[in-house]
């Protein structure tokens, strides 16, 4: 998709922002906050991830990138900024290098994310129709996850 981004800039765009609603948004980057709520889990042996600061931060940029119903998300396919970044610039709130490194590859995380799904719809539908039935389906939105879970396994951590 992103070889022949002119091509799927506009298609991607009206799916993402148009015809999936904010519940659908929020499906797709629950798949990323899932995995990653469980990799914190186990990388810090700390059951209440929530009380986690790292998390706390991952929260606040998943809310920005729903923010103004997926535009958040949308933006940070330009190359005009993180406008995301905007979050920590306006508060008090220290971030180590660190910990924005690990933002930036949660927000990567997201846009692969988006793509993987678009990618899915498109090829197993024919079409991108974001309003779908199927999305109320358990078994559809389970094969839907597997399918990103699965290009998201091969994304590396560096």
């Amino acid at each position: 998709i992103l070889d022949n981004w002119k091509y799927h800039k506009s298609k991607v765009a009206s799916y993402w922002l148009v015809k999936l609603d904010s519940t659908k948004q929020r499906k797709v980057l629950d798949i990323v906050r899932t995995n990653v709520r469980s990799a914190l889990q186990r990388i810090w042996r700390e059951p209440d991830v929530e009380s986690l600061h790292l998390y706390r931060l991952f929260n606040r940029i998943f809310n920005r990138l729903l923010w103004s119903h997926g535009q958040g998300l949308w933006n940070c396919f330009s190359n005009t900024g993180s406008s995301w970044e905007t979050i920590f610039s306006k508060s008090s709130e220290v971030v180590s290098p660190q910990e924005l490194q690990c933002c930036r590859r949660l927000v990567q995380l997201c846009r692969d994310c988006l793509l993987v799904v678009y990618k899915f719809v498109s090829e197993s539908r024919g079409s991108l129709m974001g309003l779908s039935p199927e999305w109320d389906d358990t078994r559809y939105w389970n094969a839907v996850s597997r399918s990103c879970l699965t290009a998201l396994s091969r994304w590396k951590v560096s």
